[in-house]
Protein backbone atom coordinates (compact mmCIF):
# COMPACT_ATOMS: atom_id res chain seq x y z
CA UNK A 1 0.00 0.00 0.00
CA UNK A 2 1.27 3.47 -0.88
CA UNK A 3 0.87 6.29 1.61
CA UNK A 4 1.66 8.88 -1.07
CA UNK A 5 -1.11 11.27 -2.09
CA UNK A 6 -1.87 11.77 -5.80
CA UNK A 7 -0.45 14.88 -7.48
CA UNK A 8 -3.90 16.44 -7.51
CA UNK A 9 -5.22 16.12 -3.99
CA UNK A 10 -8.95 15.61 -4.21
CA UNK A 11 -9.62 13.50 -1.13
CA UNK A 12 -8.06 13.04 2.29
CA UNK A 13 -8.53 9.46 3.48
CA UNK A 14 -6.47 9.62 6.68
CA UNK A 15 -6.56 11.86 9.77
CA UNK A 16 -2.97 13.06 9.36
CA UNK A 17 -1.10 14.49 6.38
CA UNK A 18 2.61 15.20 5.97
CA UNK A 19 3.20 17.92 3.37
CA UNK A 20 6.81 17.89 2.18
CA UNK A 21 8.89 20.24 0.09
CA UNK A 22 9.94 17.64 -2.48
CA UNK A 23 9.49 14.06 -3.62
CA UNK A 24 12.66 12.81 -1.94
CA UNK A 25 11.31 13.94 1.43
CA UNK A 26 7.99 12.27 0.59
CA UNK A 27 9.67 8.93 -0.11
CA UNK A 28 11.73 9.04 3.06
CA UNK A 29 8.70 9.97 5.16
CA UNK A 30 6.66 7.17 3.60
CA UNK A 31 9.32 4.56 4.32
CA UNK A 32 9.67 5.73 7.93
CA UNK A 33 5.88 5.62 8.37
CA UNK A 34 5.91 2.02 7.15
CA UNK A 35 8.77 1.08 9.47
CA UNK A 36 6.88 2.62 12.39
CA UNK A 37 3.70 0.84 11.20
CA UNK A 38 1.78 4.10 11.06
CA UNK A 39 -1.21 3.68 8.78
CA UNK A 40 -3.28 6.77 9.64
CA UNK A 41 -1.14 9.20 7.66
CA UNK A 42 -0.64 10.26 4.04
CA UNK A 43 2.28 12.17 2.58
CA UNK A 44 2.70 14.38 -0.48
CA UNK A 45 4.39 17.44 -2.00
CA UNK A 46 3.76 20.20 -4.55
CA UNK A 47 4.12 19.18 -8.21
CA UNK A 48 3.73 20.78 -11.61
CA UNK A 49 0.78 18.49 -12.33
CA UNK A 50 -0.94 19.30 -9.08
CA UNK A 51 -0.36 22.99 -8.37
CA UNK A 52 1.78 24.24 -11.25
CA UNK A 53 5.19 23.91 -9.62
CA UNK A 54 7.28 22.25 -6.94
CA UNK A 55 9.40 23.12 -3.93
CA UNK A 56 8.91 25.64 -1.14
CA UNK A 57 7.55 28.31 -3.48
CA UNK A 58 4.45 26.20 -4.15
CA UNK A 59 3.79 24.98 -0.62
CA UNK A 60 1.10 27.62 -0.13
CA UNK A 61 -0.90 26.36 -3.10
CA UNK A 62 -0.35 22.75 -2.07
CA UNK A 63 -1.61 23.35 1.47
CA UNK A 64 -4.60 25.18 0.00
CA UNK A 65 -5.35 22.12 -2.13
CA UNK A 66 -5.20 19.96 1.00
CA UNK A 67 -7.51 22.37 2.81
CA UNK A 68 -9.99 22.32 -0.08
CA UNK A 69 -9.97 18.52 -0.21
CA UNK A 70 -10.40 18.30 3.55
CA UNK A 71 -13.28 20.81 3.57
CA UNK A 72 -15.04 19.01 0.74
CA UNK A 73 -14.87 15.70 2.57
CA UNK A 74 -18.18 15.09 4.35
CA UNK A 75 -16.38 12.95 6.92
CA UNK A 76 -14.07 15.86 7.85
CA UNK A 77 -11.32 13.40 8.70
CA UNK A 78 -8.24 15.67 8.79
CA UNK A 79 -6.93 16.26 12.31
CA UNK A 80 -3.28 17.07 11.77
CA UNK A 81 -0.99 18.64 9.14
CA UNK A 82 2.80 18.39 9.44
CA UNK A 83 4.94 20.48 7.07
CA UNK A 84 8.42 19.11 6.34
CA UNK A 85 10.97 21.34 4.58
CA UNK A 86 14.74 21.61 4.21
CA UNK A 87 16.37 24.15 6.50
CA UNK A 88 18.75 25.07 3.65
CA UNK A 89 21.09 27.94 4.60
CA UNK A 90 18.73 29.43 7.18
CA UNK A 91 16.43 27.41 9.46
CA UNK A 92 14.63 30.64 10.38
CA UNK A 93 13.93 31.55 6.75
CA UNK A 94 12.72 28.01 5.99
CA UNK A 95 10.45 28.15 9.04
CA UNK A 96 9.05 31.51 7.95
CA UNK A 97 8.25 30.17 4.47
CA UNK A 98 6.44 27.19 5.96
CA UNK A 99 4.52 29.51 8.32
CA UNK A 100 3.46 31.69 5.39
CA UNK A 101 2.18 28.63 3.54
CA UNK A 102 0.13 27.50 6.55
CA UNK A 103 -1.23 31.00 7.00
CA UNK A 104 -2.12 31.23 3.30
CA UNK A 105 -4.13 28.01 3.57
CA UNK A 106 -5.75 29.24 6.81
CA UNK A 107 -4.23 26.60 9.06
CA UNK A 108 -2.91 27.21 12.59
CA UNK A 109 0.67 28.51 12.59
CA UNK A 110 3.08 27.14 15.25
CA UNK A 111 5.25 29.53 17.24
CA UNK A 112 8.48 27.69 16.43
CA UNK A 113 9.77 24.70 14.51
CA UNK A 114 9.13 21.25 15.99
CA UNK A 115 6.35 22.54 18.28
CA UNK A 116 2.62 21.86 17.92
CA UNK A 117 -0.15 24.37 17.35
CA UNK A 118 -3.76 23.31 17.72
CA UNK A 119 -6.89 25.27 16.89
CA UNK A 120 -10.43 24.23 15.98
CA UNK A 121 -9.61 20.54 16.14
CA UNK A 122 -6.60 20.75 13.78
CA UNK A 123 -2.98 20.50 14.92
CA UNK A 124 -0.02 21.63 12.85
CA UNK A 125 3.76 21.54 13.14
CA UNK A 126 6.82 22.35 11.05
CA UNK A 127 9.77 19.95 10.84
CA UNK A 128 13.07 21.23 9.44
CA UNK A 129 15.45 18.76 7.81
CA UNK A 130 18.14 17.77 8.77
CA UNK A 131 17.20 18.47 12.40
CA UNK A 132 16.94 20.89 15.31
CA UNK A 133 19.06 24.04 14.89
CA UNK A 134 20.79 22.64 11.80
CA UNK A 135 21.09 24.16 8.34
CA UNK A 136 21.11 21.68 5.50
CA UNK A 137 18.98 19.47 3.29
CA UNK A 138 17.61 15.96 2.89
CA UNK A 139 20.87 14.97 1.23
CA UNK A 140 22.77 15.64 4.44
CA UNK A 141 20.68 13.01 6.25
CA UNK A 142 20.98 10.52 3.40
CA UNK A 143 24.75 10.95 3.16
CA UNK A 144 25.20 10.43 6.89
CA UNK A 145 23.31 7.17 6.66
CA UNK A 146 25.15 6.01 3.54
CA UNK A 147 28.61 6.93 4.82
CA UNK A 148 28.02 5.18 8.14
CA UNK A 149 27.41 1.98 6.21
CA UNK A 150 30.26 2.48 3.74
CA UNK A 151 32.92 4.84 5.18
CA UNK A 152 35.24 4.31 2.21
CA UNK A 153 32.57 5.75 -0.07
CA UNK A 154 32.93 9.13 1.61
CA UNK A 155 36.63 9.29 0.79
CA UNK A 156 35.92 8.30 -2.81
CA UNK A 157 33.28 10.98 -3.29
CA UNK A 158 35.45 13.62 -1.64
CA UNK A 159 38.33 12.69 -3.93
CA UNK A 160 36.10 12.89 -6.98
CA UNK A 161 35.05 16.43 -6.13
CA UNK A 162 38.65 17.45 -5.51
CA UNK A 163 39.68 16.02 -8.89
CA UNK A 164 36.91 17.87 -10.70
CA UNK A 165 38.06 21.04 -8.97
CA UNK A 166 34.82 22.90 -9.49
CA UNK A 167 32.84 21.96 -6.39
CA UNK A 168 31.05 24.96 -4.85
CA UNK A 169 32.86 24.59 -1.56
CA UNK A 170 31.29 27.79 -0.25
CA UNK A 171 27.80 26.27 -0.72
CA UNK A 172 27.48 23.25 1.62
CA UNK A 173 23.97 22.39 0.46
CA UNK A 174 25.05 22.20 -3.17
CA UNK A 175 28.05 20.08 -2.18
CA UNK A 176 25.75 17.63 -0.35
CA UNK A 177 23.53 17.31 -3.41
CA UNK A 178 26.56 16.76 -5.66
CA UNK A 179 27.92 14.07 -3.36
CA UNK A 180 24.58 12.31 -3.22
CA UNK A 181 24.28 12.35 -7.01
CA UNK A 182 27.80 10.96 -7.42
CA UNK A 183 27.21 8.25 -4.83
CA UNK A 184 23.95 7.12 -6.43
CA UNK A 185 25.46 7.14 -9.93
CA UNK A 186 28.39 4.98 -8.79
CA UNK A 187 26.20 2.57 -6.83
CA UNK A 188 23.50 1.93 -9.43
CA UNK A 189 25.11 1.34 -12.84
CA UNK A 190 21.77 0.24 -14.34
CA UNK A 191 20.17 3.52 -13.28
CA UNK A 192 23.00 6.02 -12.64
CA UNK A 193 20.63 8.98 -13.02
CA UNK A 194 18.46 7.85 -10.08
CA UNK A 195 17.42 10.47 -7.54
CA UNK A 196 16.95 9.92 -3.79
CA UNK A 197 13.17 9.51 -4.09
CA UNK A 198 13.00 6.44 -6.36
CA UNK A 199 16.10 5.07 -4.64
CA UNK A 200 14.42 5.12 -1.24
CA UNK A 201 11.40 3.31 -2.67
CA UNK A 202 13.45 0.69 -4.51
CA UNK A 203 13.75 -2.87 -3.21
CA UNK A 204 17.34 -2.72 -4.50
CA UNK A 205 18.25 0.08 -2.08
CA UNK A 206 21.17 -1.15 -0.03
CA UNK A 207 22.91 2.22 -0.15
CA UNK A 208 20.83 4.07 2.45
CA UNK A 209 19.87 2.02 5.53
CA UNK A 210 16.40 3.20 6.58
CA UNK A 211 17.01 1.98 10.12
CA UNK A 212 19.91 4.41 10.44
CA UNK A 213 20.04 6.35 13.72
CA UNK A 214 20.23 9.52 11.62
CA UNK A 215 16.55 9.05 10.73
CA UNK A 216 15.42 8.31 14.29
CA UNK A 217 14.47 11.87 15.22
CA UNK A 218 12.26 12.28 12.15
CA UNK A 219 10.75 8.80 12.53
CA UNK A 220 9.91 9.39 16.19
CA UNK A 221 8.47 12.81 15.41
CA UNK A 222 6.20 11.34 12.73
CA UNK A 223 5.01 8.66 15.14
CA UNK A 224 4.27 11.16 17.89
CA UNK A 225 2.53 13.59 15.55
CA UNK A 226 0.24 10.90 14.20
CA UNK A 227 -0.90 9.80 17.65
CA UNK A 228 -4.64 10.28 17.87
Amino acid sequence: MSYILPHKVERIDAPFVVACEGFGDVCLAEQLLKIKRIENCRVGCPSRTGVGGDGKDYLNKYLSAIALAANNDTVRMLRGLLVVVDADDSPQKAFDIACSALRYAEYPVPDSAFTLKEENGIKTAIYLIPGVNEPGTLEHLLLRSAFDKAPTAQACVDTLLECIGRAPIDKPNAVAKMKMSALVAASFPKNPWATPGPLLQSSDNDLIPLDSPHFKHLADYLANFCTE
